[in-house]
């Protein structure tokens, strides 16, 4: 599996409200793969875990940082992803309140990337690789209640041919400092006469302090 199809789901900016905000994420990754070449399609699976941290200041700039790892299986093979996002956005709008309003960021981020892909008849057979490219980021939150938000970003990648990754979550705030998030994400990406889809479902807990 080429490393490129590592960043399975989006990394955004969180929304604050008129306030700097700093926030720490731990978020599990449930993934399906499909890889299509050569007339036939091979399915398989993956999981992971990711952390994020965020910071938004009163002039409305923020930055992250990231650090995911994945590992799964697809046709004849297992394969292992890590990789590592550093970006900086800006916050365009800002009229959220405690029960209501949107937000929306835009930003630009950085990635590097790692994987591997091991033949599973013949173990010492191994393929890695490694990549970095730059990505244009989207964030729109929308406040749905006192205790509820719903979000949807999308990062379309500035350096190489993939398909821009669309992602929507819906967080409960379990308390002022942490809140609970269920996501969706799905990209795809089409080379050498072959595509992979990749698709997933995650949950995480926020910290905010």
């Amino acid at each position: 599996m080429n490393a490129k199809y590592a960043p399975l789901y989006i990394l955004v900016f969180s929304a604050s409200s008129a306030h700097s905000d700093s926030n720490f994420s731990l978020n599990y990754h449930n993934l399906d793969v499909s890889l299509s070449t050569g007339g036939s399609e091979y399915t398989g699976t993956g999981t992971g875990f990711s952390g994020e941290f965020t910071h938004t200041f009163d002039n409305g700039i923020g930055f992250l940082g990231s650090y995911s790892s994945m590992k799964g299986d697809v046709a004849n093979a297992d394969w292992e992803l890590t990789s590592t996002t550093f970006g900086v956005g800006y916050e365009l709008v800002n009229n959220l309140s405690d029960i209501n309003g949107v937000s929306v960021i835009v930003g630009l981020g950085r990635t590097s990337v790692e994987g591997l892909a091991r033949n599973k008849d013949i173990p010492d057979f191994v393929v890695t690789g490694t990549d970095e490219y730059s990505s244009a980021l989207l964030h729109v939150n929308s406040r749905l209640n006192s205790a509820m938000s719903l979000s949807a970003g999308l990062n379309a990648n500035l350096d190489i041919n993939i398909d821009p990754t669309f992602a929507v979550s819906l967080t409960y705030e379990v308390s002022e400092a942490g809140a609970l998030s269920i996501g969706y994400s799905s990209n795809s990406i089409s080379e050498a006469g072959a595509t992979t889809k990749v698709s997933g479902w995650t949950i995480g807990w926020t910290s905010t302090f």
